[in-house]
């Protein structure tokens, strides 16, 4: 369920984009107009019944008849003579067929098209040139049969002047014998010429009533906008478009393997204390140091302070050192997160210091140099120095990974711990275990910062399966409390600054110094 609603804007885009082409084709055409005719099938005469009335139409297949008259409606020499009496250039039409044998002999036409009266036109030349079609046939029929009816009598008669013949050449002693035998034959041919006869007399009677076999058109071409005909391509594109959606999500969500929100964490390895989503324009790698709290982004950053130490709701309540760290990349959002979560502590009336001890995140320190004014540099001559920037204090670790496991560090952060309620350690990425070790014995939870949609899970599992190793002694890298953040607009960013002299880009700062006695 979070997968689609997540990807809903893709569904929703592909869906529309499905649903475009149909629409603008109906506003170009118009509302398509249809016009619907029923037709009453009439009964083909076939050639056995016409000379040997053998197969009465009350013992015919009334659904064959009415299958074969539809397939005739069908018929392309049907579809031509209607194409004929149309004008040159005429709209396109769509011609549908359908009957039910179950009920009714009738056959119902609906010809669809943007201009009326050529869906009016073939509907009624359809039922037409039908009727016209049965009649020509039956009209072949009856006169074949005509003829065959004709030369059947005149062959009886043939055979009834052969026979006459015998008897007339018969002797009187042979006479009655000739008789015996010819007589039953002359009968037997009397009575099919009579039977002929008859037929040949029917034949020319349905000649002259009619030859259309009870086909009629029941009801006029009726003409009526189709909103049905608009309607049902533009769905049929929404589903077809919301499927292909589908589709894309499952192959993107199923390539991509990134995390996007809490749901992604379990398959990332990654068994969260507790999650925060949240929505901020954190800067990425290649921008900018954001000093300043966005003003969109101030409600959503006090209350995830709120949200992160709510037992600090209280001045002076305890004491906490907080871990943010990325899991893969450089710290310069972690950075930003800080300072903004500092600057929000900070006007709640808290004691909060920030500490980078990312040592590969020059632009992180070139930031921190630019946002503080200097109280010292070299503290216990390990390359610590520190700032302020109004109440906040600020400890950077230096160039060096070695400095933040030297002793030197574990004193100015326990020092900073007992003058600070809270001490945000802006760490390296997890990714990279000799620094997320090296910080863990110093703080007392970790919060995993991570971007929305910009870290694959098999990456991510491979990184925590490995920081669980590590689980008996530093529980805090094994089950972080993780912050899934999205970027809510794109607002230009700026280049990372080259760094400058603390003297010439620190204006709006204070001139507080640190008074700490370790940090001296």
């Amino acid at each position: 369920m979070n997968l689609l609603r997540r990807n809903l804007w893709l569904i929703a885009l592909l869906a529309l984009l499905g649903a475009l082409y149909p629409a603008i084709k109906a506003v170009q055409n118009g509302v398509p107009q249809v016009a619907t005719t029923q037709i009453l099938v009439g009964e083909p005469v076939t050639l056995p019944y016409a000379t040997t009335g053998l197969a009465p139409a009350t013992q015919r297949d009334t659904s064959r008849i009415v299958d074969a008259e539809q397939r005739r409606m069908e018929s392309d020499n049907v579809a031509k003579a209607v194409e004929a009496t149309l004008p040159a250039g005429h709209a396109s039409y769509d011609t549908r067929f359908s009957s039910s044998v179950a009920t009714t002999n009738i056959v119902s036409v609906s010809v669809t098209s943007s201009d009326a009266d050529v869906a009016r036109k073939v509907a009624d030349g359809i039922g037409k040139e039908y009727i016209a079609s049965l009649s020509r046939y039956n009209t072949d029929v009856l006169d074949a049969a005509e003829k065959k009816l004709s030369d059947d009598i005149e062959g009886y008669g043939e055979q009834l002047d052969t026979l006459q013949k015998a008897l007339s050449s018969a002797d009187a002693d042979s006479l009655p014998q000739v008789q015996a035998v010819v007589a039953p034959q002359r009968q037997t041919l009397l009575n099919e010429r009579e039977a002929a006869q008859e037929r040949l007399n029917s034949v020319g009677l349905v000649k002259s009533v009619g030859t259309l076999g009870g086909a009629q058109v029941i009801q006029e071409a009726d003409v009526a906008p189709s909103l049905m005909a608009v309607a049902t391509p533009i769905l049929t594109g929404l589903l077809l478009g919301a499927f292909l959606g589908l589709i894309l999500v499952w192959i993107r969500e199923g390539l991509a393997g990134r995390i996007v929100d809490a749901t992604d964490l379990d398959s990332a390895g990654v068994q969260p204390s507790a999650v925060w989503p949240a929505g901020l324009d954190l800067p990425g790698p290649k921008t900018a140091f954001l000093p300043e709290v966005p003003r969109t982004d101030v409600p959503e950053v006090r209350a995830l302070a709120a949200a992160m130490w709510p037992t600090l709701l209280r001045k002076g309540e305890e004491h906490n050192v907080t871990l943010i760290a990325p899991l893969t990349g450089q710290s310069v959002a972690p950075l930003t997160l800080a300072v903004w979560l500092a600057r929000e502590l900070d006007g709640m009336g808290h004691r909060v210091a920030v500490v980078n001890a990312d040592s590969a995140a020059q632009s992180a320190r070139s930031a921190l140099t630019n946002l503080t004014v200097q109280a010292g540099s070299s503290v216990g001559g390990v390359g610590i120095s520190t700032g302020q920037f109004g109440e906040v204090l600020v400890v950077d670790a230096g160039a060096s990974e070695a400095v933040v496991g030297a002793p030197a560090f574990s004193t100015v952060l326990e020092q900073v711990g007992r003058e600070r309620e809270i001490v945000i350690v802006v760490g390296p990425a997890l990714a990279s275990q000799a620094g997320s070790i090296q910080v863990a014995p110093f703080v007392d939870r970790t919060i995993l910062l991570i971007k929305s949609g910009s870290t694959r899970r098999a990456y991510a599992k491979k990184v925590m399966d490995e920081l669980r190793g590590y689980a008996s002694t530093l529980p805090v890298l094994a089950h972080p409390d993780v912050l899934i953040y999205r970027v809510k607009s794109v607002r230009p960013r700026t280049p990372v600054p080259e760094p400058t002299p603390a003297s010439a880009s620190a204006p709006a700062a204070t001139e507080n110094t640190v008074t700490t006695p370790a940090l001296q």
